[in-house]
């Protein structure tokens, strides 16, 4: 019985995404009591400890160990902190439960001033173009053009600069400058992934997934591309891959699900961490169906969904749960009805 996860796709490709900053990318960890999240644009890496760990993006390098952090070198101390956010998009900022500690602009580095940059976009630098839109979009040392950061950006991607191909796929899928067109968006997204940018390998999992965005609905593409994305670090896509699986809309089952959907809620996913906390409470309920006049069970909610998918049964078999008062027709059960039928 196959279930899709029940997001729609519009919602999917919106979360976890930043509205200003392009190909960011978010990590946390939760250490005990404490949550640390690093966001970067860029290479980033995170080393963590038993009381902390090593947090570095942007040319910063964060230390945290236990009531100190450290900021390349110089030690700050932050108590009991519980929640800590570094942000090293545009500059550094750290956040410590909601205050802002210190705040650092970026300097833009030597050689790649706004007339540098123009002038290496202008005699065909690809990379350039990208580096150039970004400042457009975001208003970094130069007034905030959205018009100009995409043509840019189109410039770059029509040329195969992949990095540009993944930003346009985002700003036409998100609408984040105008109108959505998601399927225009998709088409960029195949140059981002063909060079594993995650974020186009997510979307074009979730098209695939769906149906959507101009994409056929093509279960093994889907878990091919979300499998790919999740693989480089994408929160999200571990979400989805995890609960595609353990609906059962892609190969993988529920455990390999269950591990993904592990992996997603570790990496700061809030959803996957509810969804792994509704599989518990699902897994404390134990379901039988009638075969004639015997009782098959106990089963879980993914057992018996598989169950009642084979030959022979159907929505009239009766079925009791945990907590029931009387059997009833598995039709009567919203868990138990497929997705789209009444």
């Amino acid at each position: 019985m196959i279930r899709l996860p029940l997001k729609p796709l519009s919602l999917c490709l919106a979360l976890g995404l930043s509205g200003a900053a392009l190909a960011q990318s978010s990590q946390s960890v939760t250490i005990g009591d404490r949550t640390i999240t690093l966001l970067s644009q860029g290479a980033s890496t995170i080393s963590p400890s038993a009381d902390g760990g090593v947090f570095e993006g942007g040319g910063h390098r964060v230390e945290v160990a236990g009531d100190t952090l450290s900021v390349n070198g110089n030690p700050v101390p932050i108590g009991g902190a519980t929640e800590i956010v570094i942000d090293t998009v545009n500059g550094l900022t750290l956040t410590i439960d909601g205050a802002v500690l210190m705040a650092e602009a970026a300097a833009m580095p030597a050689g790649d001033s706004i007339a540098a940059l123009t002038a290496r976009a202008e005699a065909g630098d690809v990379e350039a173009m990208n580096d150039l839109a970004v400042a457009y979009a975001t208003g970094d040392g130069v007034a905030q053009d959205t018009d100009r950061a995409i043509a840019l950006y189109t410039e770059a991607a029509e040329a195969g600069q992949p990095v540009a191909a993944d930003n346009l796929a985002w700003i036409l899928i998100t609408g984040q400058y105008g109108p959505a067109d998601v399927a225009a968006g998709m088409r960029w997204a195949r140059i981002g992934a063909e060079a594993d940018q995650p974020r186009s390998l997510r979307y074009l999992g979730l098209g695939h997934l769906y149906g959507d965005g101009g994409l056929a609905q093509d279960f093994d593409l889907a878990k091919d591309y979300l499998e790919r994305a999740a693989t480089a670090d994408d929160g999200f896509a571990a979400f989805m891959l995890g609960q595609a699986m353990v609906e059962g809309a892609v190969e993988g089952g529920r455990e390999e699900g269950m591990i993904w959907l592990e992996i997603a809620a570790e990496r700061g996913e809030q959803d996957a961490a509810d969804y792994l906390a509704a599989l518990d409470g699902d897994a404390a309920i134990e379901w039988f169906y009638a075969d004639g006049q015997m009782p098959v069970g106990p089963l879980t909610l993914q057992d018996i969904r598989a169950a009642l998918a084979q030959d022979g049964r159907g929505p009239d078999t009766l079925v009791w749960a945990t907590g029931a008062e009387d059997w009833r027709p598995a039709r009567d059960w919203p868990e138990l009805v497929p997705d789209g039928t009444d």
